[in-house]
């Protein structure tokens, strides 16, 4: 009885889903000065990851980003975006789709000023 009771335990802690946090930082000290970078995600097996990361150069400006990724029905889709240290920033986003042997790639960028480029790539698998 105890042996079925640990194994519908432990089945059941497996099949849950949890999230995974991460993270790091680091610091670089040179004649300029000190700089550092964080970096901060997380991680749903099955549903997507987020990260971001933000660096601090020697002379206290500072530029990010962030970027998400997400499952969808055959597929994923992500998103992102990036901001200097003027402030200025850019966006990117994109799904990929597989279907019946067929792969569809989405792909956009939004410059700083407002400029945006796309493009769709589909490959068929012989």
């Amino acid at each position: 009885m105890k042996t079925i009771h640990i194994l519908l335990t432990l089945g059941f802690t497996l099949g849950s889903v949890q999230a995974r946090d991460f993270g790091r930082s680091s610091t670089v000290t040179s004649n300029r000065g000190t700089g550092s970078r964080v970096v901060a995600g997380n991680v749903t097996p099955g549903t997507g990851a987020s990260r971001t990361a933000t660096t601090t150069g020697a002379q206290g400006k500072t530029a990010s980003a962030s970027q998400q990724v997400t499952r969808i029905e055959n597929g994923r889709a992500s998103s992102g975006a990036v901001t200097g240290p003027n402030g200025k920033s850019a966006t990117t986003s994109g799904s990929v789709t597989h279907a019946d042997g067929i792969r569809t790639a989405n792909r956009s960028a939004t410059g700083p000023n407002g400029q945006t480029k796309s493009g769709t790539t589909t490959t068929t698998k012989n």
